[in-house]
């Protein structure tokens, strides 16, 4: 059987982590918050199929998603994984509530968040009941990386938790593909 994906997550780096989501420096700092630096691990995850495709739950990658309320910042980073040519599709799960005017913005950077492989922006958001919503995020590698990261970030006000973070691999088999 062929290898489709081999995803891993190794930490090398020190994470910073404020009741229990990941936040980037510059959203501690704008809080005022102290970050408390952790470090964490998690087993490495092989996927050995026939199959085209194959999905990986990488939720544990992320610490634990404790109901909290987020403003204005990223709520979720990482994990810095590396990933290998192909096509991906990345799906977040949320449930909570949104202030009005409330937006998400999903993006797949690499280089510590320097470089953009993909962003998508999610609004008209229903507010003030709990829902669950779900943003997908379609994006394509054409050279190996080393520490891909999916960030979640929150413009407005949003009460809640991230359920479930999956990402999709397709090979794509040399296909001509660019990230639009």
């Amino acid at each position: 059987m062929p290898i489709v994906a081999i995803p891993t997550w190794t930490m090398t780096e020190k994470l910073l982590v404020i009741q229990d989501l990941l936040l980037d420096n510059s959203s501690l700092y704008s809080l005022g918050l102290k970050p408390q630096i952790t470090h964490f691990t998690s087993k490495a995850h092989q996927f050995i199929t026939s199959n085209p495709s194959a999905v990986m739950d990488i939720t544990d990658k992320y610490p634990p998603f404790e109901k909290s309320s987020w403003e204005d910042h990223y709520m979720m980073t990482g994990p810095y994984m590396p990933l290998g040519k192909g096509a991906y599709c990345v799906k977040v799960s949320l449930r909570g509530c949104f202030s009005p005017l409330a937006e998400l913005n999903l993006d797949i950077a690499f280089n510590k968040g320097q470089n953009l492989l993909a962003l998508k922006s999610h609004s008209n958001l229903q507010q003030d009941k709990e829902i669950t919503c779900a943003i997908e995020l379609p994006f394509y590698v054409l050279d190996d990386l080393r520490d891909v990261e999916i960030r979640l970030r929150v413009k407005g006000r949003f009460t809640g938790r991230v359920e479930q973070v999956q990402l999709l691999y397709h090979d794509f088999k040399g296909a001509h593909l660019s990230n639009i």
